[in-house]
């Protein structure tokens, strides 16, 4: 019996041939494309193509207002549509930018904002503001 038990215990935790396929990036038709080769990401001459689609992105929002301080003003929930990604990779991208930029008088900035409609509760929203320039400071 001690013998069965343990070919049970064995037999459930040995891969099925699904299991053992090869899921590479190269090899599965289920990973989404996102126009990058899959040495990208180890390749440091590869171009940041999501760092540049965000560069994009700001230029395309409106200057602020303000006539003493035109800056570029964006919600991560505007770049996440935008350039179809999480709403949380799009703060991560800010952020990083942000940081890159960074901040003081004519620097980069954000503020938390007030977000309430009649279907949802109250919230809390992160609003970016980017230089004219940028991308000349996030070098």
């Amino acid at each position: 019996t001690n013998e069965m038990r343990r070919s049970r215990m064995t037999s459930s935790i040995t891969p099925t041939p699904f299991e053992m396929e090869d899921t590479s990036e190269t090899n599965n038709p289920l990973l989404l494309d996102n126009g990058n080769s899959p040495n990208d990401e180890t390749d440091p001459s590869a171009p940041d193509l999501l760092g540049e689609r965000v560069i994009a992105a700001i230029h395309k929002t409106p200057l602020s207002n303000d006539p003493d301080r035109r800056v570029y003003v964006i919600r991560p929930a505007k770049l996440a549509l935008e350039l179809n990604i999480a709403i949380d990779d799009a703060s991560a991208e800010l952020c990083g930018l942000l940081a890159a930029v960074g901040g003081g008088e004519n620097g980069a900035s954000f503020t938390f904002e007030s977000t309430s409609s009649d279907n949802h509760k109250q919230g809390m929203t992160m609003v970016f503001t980017f230089p004219q320039n940028f991308e000349r400071m996030a070098i």
